[in-house]
């Protein structure tokens, strides 16, 4: 019971570390995407 009960909160660290991973990758992705926007707004618009 006590081996379960250590793998049920291993899981959710598990899964909380992955959530951290997802949305610092969501994070870099959307600046990522804004700086191409910017980019090319100032290629187009020569600012």
């Amino acid at each position: 019971m006590r081996s379960r009960v250590g793998a049920a909160q291993k899981g959710k660290r598990w899964l909380a570390g992955r959530q951290m991973q997802d949305t610092c990758h969501f994070v870099r992705s959307v600046l990522s995407s804004m700086q191409t926007i910017a980019a090319i707004e100032r290629l187009r618009y020569g600012v």
